[in-house]
C-alpha cells in the first residue's frame, strides 16, 4: 500500500463559478460574496507588505512566520512572497469563470465514516487544525456548517450539517470531516455523489454563506446501467489480447506502444461538454429548472461511467441542439435581475477578471 494524499492542516477552501452560482440560488445574497472577494483580494495586494503574516497563517506556512518575525520582510522575502502572490493569480486564471474565493472560516478536508456510531443524521464531527487565538472563536456544538464538493451542480448538492463537539473519542480525528453512518443513505454521497474513497469536501462555518434551507438531496444512481461493465471488460479484454497475442513480434510490440500512447494521452470530453451545456441553461433558466436538473445527473453518470458514453452523448446531444436552435440563450430573460443567482454569478467573475488584470499589470511593473 502507498500513501498518496491526506487531509493536511491549514489547507483553507475556495468558492468558485458552481459553487457561488448554487450558493446564490439558495439565496446567499451578492453582498456576502463580495465581502469574501474583496477581503481575499485585498489580501492578495497587501501580502508583501502588512498582510504578509496574515496569508502565510492561511497558508499554515509557518515556517516563513517565524523567517518574518526573526528578520522581518527584506528583499528576499518579498521576492518569495510575489512568487506565493503568483500562484494564487495563475491558479486563480485556470479556475472556470476565473472565481476562486478564498473563505477564511474553511477547511478542504476527506471525510470518514463515524467510527463510533454515534452521530445522528445531520450531524457531523470537524476538529481542525488552526492557532490557539483562532481556536477559540471555532463555533461550538449545534452550530451549522454548509459543506460541498467541486463541482457541483445541483442545488440538492449544498449540504447543511449540525456540529456536535461532545462525543467522546473523536478527538484524535482531527482535520477530516466524520460523517455519520446513519440515514437513508451515505451523507458524503449526498454532496454531489461523493465518496469516502478520495473525494475532498469544503467545509466551512462562515455564517455568512451558509443557506438558511437547503432542499433533498439529488437521487443520483449508485448502479451502473445494465451492461456497462460488461461493455468495458470486453474492450479491455479485446485490446489486451491483440497486444500479448499477435503472433507477429514486431506487431505485437507496435500495438502495445500504441497502447501506451493512447492511455497516456486519453481524454474524454463528454464532462466537459456536459459542463458547458449547463451553465448556458443555468444561465437562461437558473440551475434549479428540470434541465439543469437532468445535465447534473448526466455529468454524474459520465464522470463515474455509469452508462455507455454512446447513450449519454444521445441525451446530450438533444440539449446541445435546443441550445443552438433556441433564441432564449441569446436573449435571457433573467437578464439583468441583481438577486437572480446567474447575476450574481457574472458579477463575481467580473470582479474576477477585473483584478486579475489590475495584478498583472502591477506584477509586470514590479519586474520591468
Amino acid at each position: 500500500l502507498d500513501l498518496r494524499k491526506y487531509s493536511r492542516p491549514y489547507e483553507n477552501g475556495y468558492l468558485d463559478t458552481q459553487m457561488v452560482l448554487l450558493l446564490a440560488e439558495k439565496e446567499v445574497p451578492l453582498t456576502n460574496f463580495e465581502k469574501l472577494q474583496t477581503g481575499y483580494y485585498g489580501l492578495l495586494d497587501d501580502m508583501c507588505d502588512e498582510a504578509a503574516e496574515y496569508f502565510l497563517r492561511f497558508l499554515g506556512e509557518f515556517s516563513l512566520l517565524r523567517e518574518i518575525k526573526a528578520v522581518g520582510i527584506d528583499g528576499q522575502m518579498k521576492e518569495r512572497m510575489k512568487t506565493l502572490k503568483n500562484e494564487e493569480l495563475q491558479a486563480m486564471k485556470k479556475a472556470a469563470g476565473q472565481t476562486r474565493i478564498l473563505v477564511p472560516q474553511s477547511r478542504l478536508v476527506f471525510a470518514v465514516c463515524d467510527p463510533y456510531n454515534k452521530l445522528k443524521y445531520g450531524e457531523c464531527y470537524f476538529n481542525p487544525t488552526m492557532p490557539d487565538d483562532e481556536a477559540k472563536s471555532f463555533p461550538g456544538a449545534d452550530r451549522r456548517f454548509v459543506v460541498m464538493r467541486s463541482p457541483s451542480y445541483h442545488p440538492g448538492d449544498v449540504r447543511v450539517f449540525r456540529l456536535t463537539d461532545d462525543k467522546r473519542g473523536y478527538e484524535n480525528l482531527r482535520d477530516c470531516l466524520v460523517l455519520p453512518v446513519k440515514g437513508p443513505r451515505p451523507q458524503a454521497f449526498e454532496c454531489a455523489g461523493g465518496t469516502l474513497g478520495g473525494d475532498k469536501f469544503f467545509v466551512s462555518w462562515n455564517q455568512n454563506i451558509i443557506p438558511r434551507a437547503v432542499e433533498k438531496p439529488c437521487h443520483y444512481s449508485l448502479k451502473k446501467s445494465p451492461g456497462i461493465k460488461k461493455f468495458m471488460a470486453n474492450q479491455a479484454f479485446h485490446v489486451l489480447r491483440s497486444a500479448c497475442t499477435n503472433p507477429d513480434g514486431r506487431n505485437a510490440e507496435k500495438v502495445r506502444r500504441e497502447m501506451q500512447v493512447y492511455f497516456a494521452t486519453f481524454s474524454d470530453d463528454l464532462p466537459a461538454r456536459i459542463d458547458a451545456t449547463y451553465m448556458k441553461y443555468a444561465a437562461v433558466h437558473g440551475p434549479s429548472s428540470k434541465e439543469c436538473r437532468t445535465l447534473s445527473k448526466l455529468f454524474h453518470q459520465a464522470v463515474n461511467l455509469m452508462e455507455d458514453t454512446a447513450a449519454l452523448e444521445k441525451k446530450l446531444l438533444k440539449f446541445e441542439e435546443e441550445e443552438a436552435s433556441s433564441r432564449s440563450f441569446q436573449d435571457s430573460s433573467n437578464e439583468g435581475n441583481p438577486g437572480n443567482a446567474n447575476e450574481v454569478r457574472k458579477k463575481i467573475e467580473a470582479n474576477a477578471i477585473k483584478f486579475i488584470q489590475r495584478a498583472q499589470r502591477k506584477f509586470h511593473k514590479s519586474r520591468a
